[in-house]
């Protein structure tokens, strides 16, 4: 496997940023960008982890099926079925607010990029998730001189915009490489006024440009679907990455993402990552993210939130700490500690959703995270915890404690108020091996129903990017009667080889 020779370093002043590219011999502090967990990929994808002999599935074939829950239906493949053996990984799922059938996902696609590189894959079901036609599928169209993209996240707008259809929002980040560390990260948008079967490249915007010495990463993308005043609004937050921190940055659009605001900076901490936005009831909008210890190589050890009760004009002078002493899952597999027996890097970054039927007007938060439970860095545990005052003040996390290490959660709310969680969880912690589960709360996230098993194809495996890389993240998104998670999945095999690839999978469960 290549190794990552060109760290990305630069200088931030926080509030007007000054940058200073340092070649590797001269550096000699600040992050590499895979270091704080980027999700451009810094692995080399042809190299493809064996299957071992010695640990067969137990289930998962025709002959043995797995054994789900009964409100789970079959599950369906995302990606084209054609894709030579190319991954698929970091998927994401929305669902147009006027018809619970009509999906949109996306993804990271080798397949679908040029020679290999990875792209960000747009997929479309019409069918609630059952189908997912090829013919509805594609690459979005890259910013001129990239040839690669990564970290797909999806909204649709409240309302149509263009000829009846709502229009679908798609935001990633485009970057180079040096050898295989990630440069020039440059966080667009696209958006489909056809329900997400075409993003024409006219439909592209920049948000926020990258250099050879800053690095936009991991940009996350909402729509305010409120019947408040910035009802339409569309929001972007990411990381910038420059020499001695990375800061969490945020824009705004009101007139369906064709212009966008300055870029507004929420964090003052050396390095963060892995922010989401999200819109209450209210038309609050809320950035909630990560804080990391560059001590420890990475791991998140604070959550922090953000909010702005202006249309995202101005936001919170200071950031309230939802969490802190929280013992972060290790991010970066060159060297460090890993979960036990795996090599996969894994993380803390928050998941959020807004009940829409709780603590009106505003609509109750929720927050998630998986994180060790203690500094023994032992049993991954997925961590809960609510605000019903605007994000001001947060419960103390709950921890969903199961047998083994759970991790990548993603929360969504039903209409009715009901909060669906779905994370990837150990099967056991000799074999770097894990099952899709879900669990759902009926009492605003105090209590949740035991783990259902979502994947019904045996057990998934670190295939792909010599086991080392999973995607940073899966999705899920809550109807009025059907949850529709989506995962990273390695059950089939790579054409002609007895190796595991990595695609996308989703299905319906219906409580």
């Amino acid at each position: 496997m290549k190794k990552l020779l060109f760290p990305l370093l630069v200088v931030l002043i926080f509030g007007g940023a000054s940058i200073l590219l340092l070649p590797p011999s001269q550096a000699q502090s600040g992050p590499a960008v895979c270091d704080v967990a980027s999700g451009a990929v810094c692995i080399d994808p042809a190299t493809i982890e064996m299957e071992d002999p010695n640990d067969p599935d137990t289930c998962g074939t025709p002959e043995l099926p797995c054994p789900l829950g009964l409100s789970v239906g079959t599950n369906a493949l995302v990606n084209d079925p054609n894709d030579s053996g190319k991954p698929q990984n970091e998927p994401y799922i929305s669902m147009n607010p006027g018809d619970p059938n009509h999906l949109v996902a996306g993804a990271n696609d080798f397949f679908q990029g040029i020679g290999g590189d990875p792209t960000c894959g747009h997929y479309r079901s019409p069918d609630g998730g059952l189908t997912w036609p090829v013919s509805e599928s594609g690459a979005l169209p890259l910013p001129g001189g990239f040839p690669r993209a990564s970290d797909p996240g999806l909204a649709f707008s409240p309302d149509p915009v263009i000829g009846g259809e709502r229009r679908v929002y798609y935001s990633c980040v485009a970057f180079n490489l040096i050898d295989v560390s990630p440069t020039n990260g440059t966080v667009f948008m696209v958006w489909s006024d056809d329900g997400g079967i075409t993003f024409p490249v006219a439909n592209l915007r920049i948000i926020a440009q990258g250099g050879s010495s800053t690095f936009n990463d991991k940009p996350f993308i909402a729509a305010d679907q409120s019947n408040s005043a910035h009802r339409g609004n569309v929001y972007v937050s990411w990381t910038r990455i420059v020499l001695g921190g990375a800061a969490i940055q945020v824009k705004r659009s009101t007139d369906n993402g064709d212009t966008w605001s300055a870029p507004i900076t929420l964090s003052t901490d050396a390095y963060n990552q892995g922010s989401v936005p999200f819109v209450g009831q209210d038309g609050t909008v809320y950035v909630a993210w990560a804080r990391l210890r560059s001590t420890e190589p990475f791991k998140t050890n604070r959550i922090l939130i953000s909010r702005s009760t202006d249309g995202g004009q101005t936001w919170s002078p200071q950031p309230v700490i939802v969490a802190d002493n929280i013992f972060g899952l290790p991010n970066n597999p060159r060297g460090q500690t890993q979960l036990v027996n795996t090599k996969f890097r894994v993380n803390s970054f928050p998941t959020a959703a807004v009940d829409p039927t709780r603590s009106l007007p505003s609509g109750e938060l929720h927050l998630a995270w998986g994180a060790y439970r203690s500094a023994t860095n032992t049993n991954a545990d997925i961590f809960v915890t609510r605000s019903t005052n605007q994000g001001g003040t947060w419960t103390t996390p709950v921890r969903l404690s199961a047998q083994y290490d759970q991790f990548f959660p993603w929360l969504s709310v039903s209409p009715s108020g009901s909060l669906d969680l779905v994370y990837y969880s150990r099967t056991n912690t000799t074999k770097a091996r894990f099952n899709l589960m879900w669990r759902r709360s009926t009492d605003g996230g105090q209590t949740f129903s035991a783990e259902t098993q979502v994947n019904d194809g045996g057990k998934i495996k670190a295939a792909q990017f010599n086991g080392e890389f999973i995607g940073d993240y899966i999705g899920s998104v809550s109807g009025p009667v059907t949850i529709h998670p989506v995962w990273m999945d390695t059950r089939r095999l790579k054409p002609g080889t007895q190796k595991f690839q990595q695609d996308i999978w989703s299905t319906q469960v219906t409580p």
